[in-house]
């Protein structure tokens, strides 16, 4: 594969150092070709420098990493490895926004992932898209809920809002999304899926995870059932079935 070019901006000169180590140690293919302390020192070397991969540090004074779309004109393409210490709240509008992550002390096993993971969407040359990733990451967290979900799939990268998603369904280490707009297959197992979204989903079975703004009956044939607007049956296991007329009560104010 052809030269990596990366910038590592974060204000701790220590874990700038450590990361460019593990780097270097271990990516001969990777070129550092910039480092900062600061949000702006980062948009003067995407914009001298031209990377392939951002590495930047969510918690800095004056601006948080967060913050780079707000910087960053549209049509600049390059991906962001965000790195935090551990906040769930902003990991999971993270992987939403589908960009990777990195919790500090940087693991190198995680480390040796977020590289292979870039070098597959090269290759497969599946479009980056960082402009509109971030602009979901951002409305998503400033929203009292999740709204947008952004999944790689091997037909590309799609955006969802999380209102058009009906369910989705396990397939061995694969997801698949069931939208208003067609079926999707991700590459990443339905567990990864449960933290992401809103408040309205539930995981009826090992195997679906269902909005149930858009259930539509139930029903105990079969050990229980839900049907869905669409007329998709989903099974009910059997320990989640007084969980879940509970849930749907609640939801639908029924």
């Amino acid at each position: 594969m052809e030269n990596i070019k990366v910038i590592v901006i974060d204000d701790e000169q220590h874990a700038r150092t450590v990361l460019g180590a593990l780097l270097e140690k271990s990516f001969p293919e990777v070129t550092i070709v910039g480092e900062g302390d600061s949000l702006p020192k980062a948009i003067e070397l995407i914009h001298s420098k031209n990377p392939d991969i951002v590495f930047l540090d969510i918690e800095m004074p004056n601006y948080s990493g967060l913050q780079i779309n707000d910087f960053i004109k549209e049509g600049r393409e390059f991906d962001i490895v965000f790195i935090t210490a551990y906040d769930q709240y902003a990991i999971n509008a993270i992987k939403m926004a589908a960009f990777d992550y990195l919790l500090k002390p940087i693991d190198a096993n995680e480390l040796k992932e977020t590289i292979s993971r870039f070098k597959q969407k090269k290759e497969k040359n599946l479009s980056n898209s960082v402009h509109q990733r971030l602009t979901a990451l951002n409305e998503n967290l400033t929203a009292s809920q999740p709204k947008k979900l952004i999944i790689q799939t091997h037909q590309g990268v799609h955006y969802f809002e999380m209102e058009n998603i009906l369910y989705i369904e396990a397939s061995g280490m694969y997801t698949i999304v069931h939208s208003k707009t067609g079926q999707f297959v991700a590459s990443k197992p339905i567990k990864e899926f449960e933290s992401l979204l809103n408040e309205y989903f539930f995981r009826a079975h090992r195997s679906y995870v269902v909005n149930c703004n858009y259930v539509v009956k139930y029903s105990n044939k079969d050990g229980g059932l839900v049907t869905l607007v669409d007329g998709t049956s989903i099974p009910i296991s059997r320990t989640k079935k007084n969980d879940l007329l509970v849930f749907l009560r609640k939801i639908q104010n029924v």
